[in-house]
């Protein structure tokens, strides 16, 4: 059932499983409905339009979407997109091998100290696993100061602000080594 784990010693395990529309559309409504999921852009919906906006993700067949687990409690949700394919590619020059992702969070009342870092590593680990992937490209909202925090840790290189039709957008690449270098150099600290 999970395509992919790992366990990261003094914490748990964490691991990936596909998202199932049926099954999932009502866990994740809560957590898209967060306060701080703002930047998911789904404020106010309701599940039945949840499980309609993840209806269409899925029927581009360019996005693989998981539910991430943590000790095998569903904790994240994780969008895996060939960017070459995406919107995304209009706004920087595409290249083979190009792969984006989003990353969402559940809201807990009780915090771990550098839980979503260790998730946003995971997911960086998973997407290096497959060998097709060059670089990771992302595009967060601009405001989003949480996520470009962790990704300046992971080695993200931001080239700069565009403007899409449903935000202003930092574009930023992590290529493998980029990472690898980020994730050594974390360890020493």
């Amino acid at each position: 059932m999970f395509v992919y784990q790992k366990s990261v010693p003094e914490l748990g395990q964490f691991s990936l499983r596909p998202y199932c529309n049926t099954a999932d559309a009502t866990l994740i409504h809560a957590w898209v409905n967060a306060a701080h999921a703002k930047f998911w852009m789904l404020q106010n919906t309701s599940v039945e339009q949840v499980a309609m906006e993840y209806e269409k993700i899925l029927a581009t067949q360019n996005t693989q979407v998981f539910i991430g687990c943590f000790d095998q409690v569903p904790v994240f949700l994780f969008e895996f997109y060939n960017a070459e394919l995406d919107d995304v590619a209009e706004y920087y020059e595409a290249q083979q091998g190009d792969y984006g992702m989003h990353i969402l969070v559940a809201p807990t009342q009780t915090p771990l100290p550098k839980f979503t870092w260790h998730v946003f590593k995971f997911i960086l680990e998973f997407i290096f696993s497959h060998a097709q992937v060059q670089r990771v490209v992302v595009e967060p909202d601009a405001d989003n100061s949480k996520i470009h925090a962790l990704n300046l840790k992971a080695g993200f290189c931001y080239q700069g602000v565009v403007e899409m039709p449903t935000k202003r957008a930092q574009l930023a690449f992590c290529s493998r080594d980029d990472f690898r270098s980020a994730v050594a150099e974390e360890a020493k600290s």
